[in-house]
């Protein structure tokens, strides 16, 4: 089995995206399979962390939901 990606989003548009859905910046090599989402529980730095499966962009099916992502700088 292989280990989850924790991606952090620092803001988000809109309603968050749900289990199963994917994320993935324009000229991602990954698509991320959301597993879980994890809101805070009190106000903080961030509006939620998503948990995730890698997967290559070639093998998502024709019907997935993808979200658009942006980095952030480091």
């Amino acid at each position: 089995m292989s280990t989850l990606a924790t991606l952090t989003a620092l803001s988000w548009s809109g309603e968050l995206p749900a289990i199963g859905h994917f994320i993935k910046a324009d000229r991602g090599r990954t698509a991320f399979m959301i597993v879980q989402v994890i809101e805070p529980k009190r106000p903080c730095g961030y509006v939620a962390r998503f948990r995730c499966e890698r997967h290559s962009p070639a093998s998502l099916p024709a019907d997935a939901i993808v979200h658009p992502w942006r980095w952030s700088k480091r």
